[in-house]
């Protein structure tokens, strides 16, 4: 199926606005499989990748679940998911606003083989904690479906050292490439549950895989796992990252839309990080420049 098919069928789905949000219970099950749907362990492929963390009480043990992800743009910045920050999974599943927040980058942080779900936490060492200072989302979060802004930051007490760091894509180069080429694009992620469609696995690890390009707007994409070899992301990949060139951060996971088979994945739909809106936003923590290339 050629891009042109594919972005016309999405686009006779105009983009359907009822988004299926990640760690919903509609979505949420005890039986665990791949935290990307049909990706693999991600081992050392995406160190800039890591699972958000939280502390419940000043002092107190640190938890991952099996979900929230965010994604080290710079030493000190890491990019996710409004939502994952606005609503924290502490208060959707434990009734409790966490004390403290901050991201594990490590691609296995608890058991792979453990059957768990999103509203099980497991404690991490602190000291594989990064900890956040304080933690920011877009002013006009999820202000309309065509323009969720559902992007956010956790900005950490000491810098992140020792580790590669994404890039975020220019306002404007991810249009520009996907108008000649169709790029290679990877979706990493920690997602805690998924669909019946695979063997079992453990959730809450880094996963990888490549997926295809459904459509692009100014300020979302969609993913779909088109081919066998392609991945979709699961419930529990909420900031998971959609990426061009390995380390080139064009996205973070905020929903689902419902595909146009019934036997398909859920398509993923990805804020783009390199929109003018989301690019406004972040410069306000990392040095960016916000001008479109080719305008």
């Amino acid at each position: 199926m050629t891009t042109s098919l594919i972005r016309r069928r999405s686009r006779a789905l105009a983009l359907v606005p009822t988004a299926l949000f990640l760690g919903l219970a509609a979505f949420i099950s005890a039986d665990i499989a791949h935290a990307i749907v049909g990706g693999d362990p991600d081992g050392k492929r995406h160190p800039f990748v890591g699972i958000v963390a939280y502390q419940l009480t000043m002092g107190g043990p640190w938890y991952v679940p099996n979900g929230g992800n965010a994604v080290l743009v710079s030493p000190t910045v890491a990019v996710t998911a409004g939502h994952v920050l606005e609503i924290p999974l502490t208060r959707e599943r434990l009734g409790v606003d966490p004390y403290a927040r901050g991201v594990v980058f490590d691609p296995v942080p608890v058991d792979r083989n453990a059957p768990m779900d999103l509203a099980v936490f497991r404690e991490v060492p602190a000291s594989a904690v990064h900890v956040a200072k304080f933690v920011a989302w877009h002013p006009d979060l999820f202000a309309s479906p065509d323009t969720p802004n559902d992007i956010g930051v956790l900005v950490f007490e000491q810098p992140v050292t020792g580790r590669p760091t994404a890039r975020i894509a220019k306002p404007g180069l991810f249009d520009t490439l996907s108008s000649v080429y169709e790029p290679r694009m990877e979706i990493v992620g920690y997602g805690g549950t998924e669909f019946a469609c695979c063997p079992p696995a453990g959730g809450g690890n880094r996963y990888s895989g490549t997926t295809a390009l459904v459509d692009l707007t100014a300020d979302v994409i969609i993913t779909a796992a088109l081919e066998e070899d392609q991945a979709s992301a699961g419930p529990g990949d909420s900031g998971a990252a959609v990426l061009i060139d390995h380390n080139m951060l064009v996205g973070v996971l905020s929903s689902f839309d419902p595909p146009p088979d019934p036997d398909m994945l859920p398509f993923g739909r990805y804020n783009r990080t390199d929109s003018e809106s989301a690019c406004e936003f972040l410069s306000n923590y990392l040095p960016l420049r916000c001008s479109r290339i080719g305008y």
